[in-house]
């Protein structure tokens, strides 16, 4: 802590010196050291004031001179300043070499304030002097200047209505920057599933149930309503707009208006997934350049900048500046943590140790992942067959859920023998297991599903009711067992505190629990288009059930660590998942053979009505061909080769580019030394004179 705080201390002293002279890992201090040497005459005048700007330090350095402390002595430095600027070009170039020597003076800012309301008195009595901009120009700025304070107006306006704001701060002045990401991840999958359930609703949803109450052939529901119906999905809810195959493949007539369904339902599916890859796509490369690509040079000046940048001066309230303080603390703490995390090298026989048991571990790991799909594929199998039991079908989602609660405990356990030292490393080794637990548990289910299809009258339907009542059962088990867990453990160490501890918010089960839903809500949405609503309804609910559970049962992790990456993580996660999901909807669409329900029960293939209706494309001709010759093997790996080398070749680019500013890094600190040593000789100098 000690040689934390000195590095504190070593910073403040020297962060003038690192901004003006030293560092170009900024873009305005790099762009303005590019700006200062575009001309020969730049640098002249440049370098004319370097006297300027290093006045203050002959009075510091020389007894004979007095402080600048007057009025008197601010007009001369006036009057300094706009002798040195007089052989400016234009006025633009005057008023920064103005700016800059203001800047690197070493004075009060008491000195300061007086040479720069002195600066302005006489540029406003030289005003007559300044050339006038033309109209046109004038009006430019203008628009450019309203729109900018429109669109600031605007943003500070939906600020104040963005949802969950105050319960956001709150957990991140409590637990920290790493439980803050985790819910700010999910409000931002809320938004997405939110989204996603308006134009499921209104351009899929309501024109079936339009078509069923109101159209020419009225559909009438035989079965009875059960409320067990409710957690099997089947019974009445089996022919209901629930499902994939109660959808017409007919034109909808209400009245004089017509509505194609299956164009309809194709289109809006594809819009959906594709918004939803657009958005997370965007929001995955804008953290990674965020959290990776603009801090791979590393922060610089990180503990000052925390202390003296970080209070919003906007805060009006007490309970928000208590807030704000709780926040600064705890981001303090876990950059004094990561400062002070050990450094030693490890010995070989240490480091063979830690290589055999983490080999041993990923080993016991996979088998227990290979065998938790051939029991799915049993279980699923033993569903199937056994179709007339009305309660298998519970079995089997309760026991793939209690699969997902259990197994990442047990990876968790496991883990403690790989003895991490950096928690991140720790929670990301169990993050990346748990989210294959999912991919395997979803995965095994789909390719069963697809493997059975002919097997099965409406296999589309089958395995709707499937990820239905996995969904649903996940949402009893989220909402019941986990805030019960920590609710418990909560009492215990309350009544009994020397024998219990009180429970941590564990983000890797949470972090399992969303994303695994959210799988789900994305593979389940082409053969269950409402279950966009039951998914948006659970996450609501559970998103108040867990922000209680946390701030009133829970306490902080004992191992804080900073969460800058971890967002982008969380982001890197969802977006494969969606690349997976729609990959395999690609196929189902291309090669499965549709069955004989929904909305495309006309054709053999869902591609067909892409290919037939919307292209009108035929067999034999020369665009049907070229898409199928690049749609061949050979020709995707091809071009996914071309783009590897294209990353590879950005890359070498980057690496390039890396270390010309590491080369210019070090020249400008070179530079610097020299400036030092020569202002170090002429106080000398002056001294001896």
């Amino acid at each position: 802590m000690q040689a934390a705080m000195d590095d504190i201390h070593l910073e403040l002293n020297h962060v003038d010196t690192e901004n003006s002279d030293m560092s170009i890992g900024g873009d305005s201090r790099f762009s303005s050291y590019r700006h200062r040497t575009v001309s020969l005459q730049r640098n002249s005048l440049a370098n004319e004031m370097i006297g300027l700007r290093t006045m203050g330090r002959y009075k510091y350095h020389t007894n004979t001179l007095r402080s600048i402390r007057s009025p008197e002595d601010a007009d001369t430095i006036v009057n300094q300043i706009q002798e040195n600027v007089a052989k400016a070009d234009d006025e633009q170039q005057a008023d920064q070499l103005r700016r800059e020597a203001l800047r690197d003076m070493p004075q009060s800012l008491t000195i300061k304030r007086q040479v720069k309301q002195t600066l302005m008195l006489n540029e406003k009595s030289r005003g007559d002097n300044h050339s006038t901009i033309g109209c046109y120009k004038w009006a430019v700025y203008s628009i450019i200047i309203l729109y900018s304070k429109l669109k600031a107006s605007i943003y500070n306006f939906l600020y104040t209505f963005e949802l969950w704001y105050l319960i956001l701060k709150t957990l991140e002045g409590q637990f920290g920057s790493a439980v803050a990401t985790f819910f700010r991840f999910f409000r931002s999958l809320f938004f997405l599933n939110l989204f996603t359930l308006v134009p499921t609703f209104f351009f899929i949803v309501l024109p079936q149930i339009l078509q069923s109450n109101f159209g020419d052939e009225v559909v009438v529901d035989q079965e009875s309503f059960s409320p067990a119906d409710i957690f099997t999905g089947e019974g009445s809810l089996t022919n209901s707009v629930l499902f994939y195959g109660h959808y017409t493949n007919e034109t909808i007539k209400l009245a004089k208006y017509e509505y194609d369904m299956p164009y309809a339902y194709l289109f809006t599916m594809f819009v959906s997934y594709v918004i939803g890859f657009i958005v997370l796509s965007y929001s995955t490369a804008k953290s990674f350049r965020k959290n990776f690509i603009e801090t791979k040079g590393g922060s610089k000046n990180v503990f000052a900048h925390k202390i003296f940048c970080s209070w919003d001066f906007g805060i009006a309230t007490e309970d928000a500046a208590t807030l704000k303080s709780s926040v600064i603390y705890h981001e303090l703490r876990e950059l004094l943590d990561q400062w002070n995390s050990p450094r030693t090298k490890a010995s070989c026989a240490s480091r063979f140790f830690t290589v055999c048991t983490n080999f041993a571990v990923n080993l016991l790991i996979l088998f227990v992942l290979m065998g938790i799909a051939f029991g799915m594929w049993i279980l699923l199998d033993k569903n199937r067959l056994n179709d007339d039991n009305e309660h298998i079908g519970m079995i089997t989602a309760v026991v793939i859920n209690v699969t997902i609660l259990v197994f990442p405990l047990f990876f968790t356990i496991v883990g403690f023998c790989e003895d991490y030292k950096s928690p991140r490393n720790s929670f990301f080794v169990n993050l990346t297991r748990t989210i294959l637990l999912e991919i395997v548990v979803i995965g095994i289910l789909v390719a069963y599903w697809i493997t059975s299809a002919s097997k099965v009258e409406c296999w589309e339907t089958c395995l709707g009711q499937e990820i239905y009542r996995l969904v649903i059962f996940e949402f009893i088990f989220s909402i019941v067992f986990l805030p019960m867990t920590e609710i418990v453990r909560f009492l215990l160490n309350k009544n009994f505190p020397s024998t219990f501890d009180p429970p941590e918010f564990n983000i890797n089960r949470y972090t399992l629990q969303i994303l695994y839903n959210q799988t789900l809500f994305w593979i389940g949405l082409y053969f269950s288009p409402l279950l966009s609503a039951i998914v948006v309804l659970k996450l609501f609910v559970s998103w108040y059930l867990t922000t209680f559970t946390v701030l009133h049962c829970c306490k902080p992790s004992s191992k804080t660590w900073r969460a800058a990456q971890t967002e982008t993580l969380f982001l890197i996660m969802a977006f494969l998942n969606l690349i997976m999901v729609m990959t395999c909807l690609g196929y189902v669409v291309a090669s499965v053979e549709t069955s004989g329900c929904g909305p495309f029960r006309s054709f053999e293939y869902v591609y067909n009505l892409v290919k037939e209706g919307i292209l009108g494309l035929e067999q034999g001709q020369t665009i049907l061909k070229t898409i199928i010759y690049v749609t061949k093997p050979g020709v995707v790996a091809l071009i996914i080769l071309m783009m590897c080398m294209g990353v590879y070749y950005l890359d070498a680019k980057s690496r390039a580019q890396d270390a010309m500013v590491k080369l210019l890094r070090n020249m400008l600190i070179n530079e610097a030394k020299d400036k030092e040593f020569l202002l170090t000789r002429i106080s000398l100098a002056t001294q001896g004179s």
